[in-house]
């Protein structure tokens, strides 16, 4: 996982957790089905872009391959990070 995508998670949750009270289990619950949620949505986002790159790679020229390469890396740290969630 890159320290990006790690710093940018911890970030997340640690703002959001420090205003629940943790006894609420069922406020926790609902974050972490919230953020799991989210989490979702954004790989199936990075999932339907990277089809578009796939399906019409001559679009974007030389910089398609770039990008196609970093959004399925992003699509696999996603897909990584929502497993552990």
């Amino acid at each position: 996982m890159s320290p990006i995508t790690s710093s940018y998670s911890n970030e997340m949750h640690r703002i959001d957790l420090g205003t629940i009270d943790p006894n609420h289990h069922n406020a926790v619950a609902k974050h972490y089905e919230d953020a799991a949620n989210e989490m979702k949505a954004k790989l199936q986002t990075q999932k339907e872009l990277l089809q578009e790159y796939e399906k019409h790679s001559y679009y974007y020229g030389r910089r398609g391959q770039d990008v196609q390469s970093h959004t399925a890396a992003n699509f696999a740290s996603m897909k990584n990070i929502s497993m552990r969630i």
